[in-house]
């Protein structure tokens, strides 16, 4: 019998340290949906992808994964820091990546050019804008194979144009039957490209985190 990939979070806690970050969150995203995380800062938007990602351990509640045998690459986590290497090239960095992905049959042109980097391709990464760094750091959705993506804050920095590509690099990756759940402080209510279809405030009575 087989299973659509699922990710239900029950009564989730995170503890970092001696410090309680968040508890009694709860949330579920099937194949092909999208949940967005908002709140406000400090009340453990990014511990939550960590925690998914199994970076953090969870304190608390339940986190089950249910996905069948050919999802073995559960979930991908892009977060804002991006960590480029400044002494490489826009293309040397995305050949490092890709040399991370055993298999892999991406071509880098193609990634550029979706990312609207291919005139660029032969800068050092150290002199890119902000929000050029943020695309080229966008570019590893394309490379590394996720049922799941978790994006911590993936809009900051994108003007109206990057901020579209992502929109739709999201919508396709849903429509191919992939998952996103995203940290954004972003409204995309009158958005006529794309919308989540899931949010999760984090800053909620019942999600405070708890006084020590």
């Amino acid at each position: 019998m087989s299973f659509a990939p699922s990710l239900l979070g029950r009564e989730l806690g995170c503890i970092r340290g001696d410090t309680p970050i968040f508890r009694g969150v709860n949330f579920q995203i099937l194949q092909g949906e999208s949940l967005q995380v908002k709140g406000a800062n400090g009340v453990g938007k990014s511990s939550l992808l960590r925690l998914i990602a199994g970076l953090l351990p969870v304190s608390s509640g339940k986190l089950q994964w249910q996905e069948p045998a050919a999802f073995s690459q559960r979930c991908l986590l892009i977060n804002h820091k991006q960590g480029l290497k400044t002494h490489l090239t826009v293309v040397e960095m995305m050949r490092y990546w890709s040399g991370l992905q055993p298999g892999s049959s991406q071509d880098i042109g193609e990634i550029l050019a979706v990312c609207d980097l291919t005139d660029l391709a032969e800068f050092p990464t150290a002199l890119l804008s902000q929000g050029q760094r943020q695309r080229l750091n966008l570019c590893r959705l394309q490379i590394f194979s996720a049922w799941l993506w978790l994006l911590d804050e993936p809009f900051s920095g994108l003007d109206t144009d990057g901020q579209k590509i992502l929109c739709s690099l999201i919508q396709a990756h849903q429509q191919q039957g992939g998952s996103v759940i995203f940290v954004s402080h972003q409204s995309f209510a009158s958005s006529k490209i794309w919308q989540p279809n899931q949010h999760l405030d984090l800053t909620l009575p019942s999600l405070l985190r708890e006084v020590a």
